[in-house]
């Protein structure tokens, strides 16, 4: 197999790419922060020993470093109990060390990222279905706090989200919430689709959000669309996008209709029968969509509730608008949807303006109508700025700052 002669020849970029995608928003980074950190941390100490041998290695980027440095600076002025001096740490020692690396092994690592996230998605699929035909599945795994190892569970699949009337739809792999899922999706439907070309990988994208049914992912994946059809990128692409939005139409029109019939129940009670696969479908698409923009509706004010926290960040930053409130404990810190409000609180304005800029390098192989939507939607879906993911963009984003060429996709694996 491909992959597993790709992975013989790499091993250790791709065990990096893994921790990284581990460290990007699951259940196993939720609990075992430390541990992951420190190996993380171990193995890029390894890789750039093995690299400064080959003299592959660059000085640090003086953009990248100011990442953690603002960060450092706005800690130590407003240190106190609440402040996390372990994720201070471990960002610093993330972020130079990847600084340390040249813009080619920064590719390789984010081109390994993007492929790991496609093999999650293909488990994804592959466990859904099991679920399908036994829906019993969940019922052998313990629950998220059954014990201090339970979270192993999640490695491949994140139980608990199952055991409510939404399985088997609703899927978030190994992450703690489907919006985390769609925004490591949105990064690997990115760099399959624009940095490697790779247009034969659509379906299985498109099939995967909308299995994940996050408002995000299915925002961004209504905008890659729009943009790979209007800019018929591909000639086979453009008619396989056009084949399956007839077919998704026809879906959606079925649902919104079956969902006003007598016969469809939003929320089952307990005990009662959940209904076909088709009623889970249904209520899935009502319940995570429709219903969140409805006055009344189930989850209705979610949005409003994201909106509001721009306002709470705004109003809390009026008071430390420059170098913001620094790096806290995460019961301290009072946005969790929101990466803008994550920045402006911790770390002030003019640091989130870099931050963006920073960020933008590796979407602008775009035209900017559409990668500044895209950016605002990733960005809104979870706070993470200082996640694995988001770090080792930033990365890239020093790297190529004012660079024409930014990727040479001749030097990527197109392989699996």
């Amino acid at each position: 197999m491909k992959i597993v002669n790709r992975i013989s020849k790499e091993p250790i970029q791709y065990f990096i790419a893994l921790l990284l995608v581990f460290g990007n928003g699951t259940w196993l980074k939720h609990a075992y922060n430390a541990p992951l950190k420190a190996i993380l941390i171990s193995t890029l100490l390894v890789y750039i020993l093995m690299l400064s041998k080959k003299r592959k290695l660059v000085l640090g980027s003086p953009f990248a470093i100011m990442v953690p440095l603002f960060l450092i600076i706005s800690t130590l002025l407003n240190f106190s109990y609440q402040s996390n001096v372990f994720t201070l740490f471990s960002t610093f020692s993330i972020v130079f060390i990847l600084s340390l690396l040249n813009k080619k092994s920064i590719v390789d690592l984010l081109d390994k990222y993007a492929e790991i996230i496609l093999g999650l998605i293909y488990i994804s699929f592959f466990i859904t279905v099991v679920k399908i035909i036994y829906p019993g599945l969940p019922e052998h795994f313990p629950g998220a706090h059954f014990g201090p190892f339970s979270h192993y569970k999640n490695l491949f699949l994140y139980i608990d989200s199952s055991r409510n009337s939404l399985s088997p739809f609703r899927i978030q792999s190994i992450y703690w919430e489907p919006g985390a899922w769609a925004v490591n999706q949105a990064f690997a439907f990115y760099w399959y689709m624009i940095i490697r070309r790779n247009y034969n990988k659509y379906h299985i994208f498109l099939i995967s959000a909308i299995l994940t049914t996050s408002t995000s992912g299915l925002l961004f994946t209504f905008i890659f669309t729009i943009y790979l059809l209007l800019n018929n990128v591909n000639t086979n692409l453009t008619s396989t996008i056009k084949k399956l939005s007839i077919a998704l139409v026809i879906l959606i029109v079925s649902v919104i209709f079956y969902s006003s019939t007598k016969y469809f129940t939003l929320l089952p009670q307990p005990g009662q029968h959940r209904g076909s696969l088709f009623d889970v479908a249904t209520r899935t698409f009502i319940y995570t969509t429709v219903e969140k923009f409805m006055p009344g509706g189930t989850t209705y004010g979610s949005n409003e509730d994201r909106l509001k926290t721009y306002y709470n960040a705004y109003e809390l930053s009026k008071y430390k608008p420059f170098l913001g409130y620094g790096m806290l404990k995460q019961q301290y810190r009072p946005f969790a949807t929101s990466v803008f409000a994550e920045l402006v609180f911790q770390c002030g304005y003019l640091f989130t303006l870099c931050w963006l800029v920073l960020f933008y390098q590796l979407f602008k192989q775009i035209s900017i109508i559409y990668s500044i939507t895209l950016i605002f939607l990733i960005l809104n879906a979870e706070a993470y700025a200082f996640g694995t993911l988001f770090i080792l963009i930033i990365i890239f984003g020093a790297k190529t700052l004012g660079k024409k060429n930014i990727i040479n996709t001749k030097t990527l694996n197109i392989g699996y």
